[in-house]
């Protein structure tokens, strides 16, 4: 049935079984990641190329730091009520200053705040957050709990949706679409699929390091940049074991701000995700959980709500699916 009613614990329960597939992933930011690039494909934000047979789309005047924000909002926002008991006196939401909605982040590893305890992490519009252990008698699942707000060490610092979306930290690729469509599609996916540190354009070279607090001169260090577009390879370390990050966004020509998707990059991305190859979130579990945010309880969920933010071929790839499904 696509319409479902779900109690706060069971919300609990989703939460917490689609976070702990998510974090036992080799690189559970870049499942993350994914997942983000499909809402935003979803919503038209993102502009995809699907195969390299095809002439590229032109790409996407995006802001992925916003776009990013955004797509986390669409995914996870609600009503605070919809989570927390607004009625504590000196309870979570209290201390938070009674915002009206939050978004939570299930997938946003443990901050600063909370120090061992489970927690999961809530954002403010203000875009402070939060690390409310899960036991917190603020939460919803936890009505028969007595408690208060903060944690000795609550510092709320600032939410930054995550810089995977950039060059130097994993999935851009400097390669223009224009140029990878001219070496044909064997080729082209040949370059996606090759590691960084094997990347004929990547190129070691001496550069000032940051300003020193002193006020003197930088010193000259190496780097590892793209002969293309002269930024910092996600490769930056000689000598390290890691690949730097699959390729997956790239400009739609040279010099170009617009981005789009390369074909095959959700399952570049996903293969470097987990290369062990567990066992991913459950779909209906994470239908539960956007459904129940969007509509602020539990009552009357709508499975497709899921499809609506991913669409059913991203979804397949994303998600552990019921056998029939």
């Amino acid at each position: 049935m696509s319409v479902f009613d779900a109690s706060p614990q069971e919300l609990k329960e989703a939460l917490t079984s689609v976070r702990t597939r998510v974090f036992a992933l080799d690189e559970p930011r870049r499942w993350y990641s994914a997942l983000v690039l499909a809402v935003m494909i979803r919503n038209g934000v993102l502009a995809e190329w699907r195969d390299w047979r095809v002439e590229p789309p032109r790409g996407s005047d995006v802001a992925m730091t916003p776009a990013t924000m955004n797509a986390i909002a669409q995914m996870f926002s609600c009503q605070t009520s919809a989570l927390l008991r607004p009625t504590q006196v000196s309870g979570i939401v209290a201390h938070m200053g009674h915002p009206a909605s939050l978004i939570l982040d299930p997938f946003r590893q443990q901050g600063r705040g909370q120090g061992a305890a489970e927690s999961f992490c809530v954002v403010t519009p203000e875009r402070r957050r939060y690390d409310v252990p899960v036991s917190d008698s603020g939460w919803v699942w936890n009505l028969d709990q007595a408690g208060t707000w903060p944690a000795p060490d609550d510092t709320a610092p600032e939410y930054k949706p995550s810089g995977d979306y950039q060059q130097q930290q994993g999935i851009h690729c400097g390669w223009p679409a224009d140029q990878l469509f001219a070496l044909g599609g064997d080729d082209a996916a040949t370059v996606m699929a090759t590691p960084r540190p094997q990347c004929p354009k990547r190129d070691q070279v001496r550069r000032p390091a940051r300003l020193r607090r002193d006020g003197g001169a930088p010193e000259l260090t190496d780097q590892w940049i793209c002969q293309l577009n002269e930024r910092q390879c996600a490769m930056k370390e000689a000598g390290s074991p890691s690949v730097g990050g699959p390729r997956a966004l790239v400009p739609d020509e040279a010099g170009s701000s617009r981005l789009l998707l390369t074909p095959g990059s959700f399952e570049r991305i996903l293969d470097d995700a987990n290369a062990a190859n567990q066992p991913l979130p459950r779909i209906e579990e994470f239908a539960l959980i956007v459904s129940y945010l969007h509509r602020g309880s539990g009552s009357a969920l709508d499975f497709n709500r899921v499809h609506q933010l991913i669409s059913p071929e991203h979804a397949v790839l994303l998600f552990e699916h019921r056998t029939g499904e």
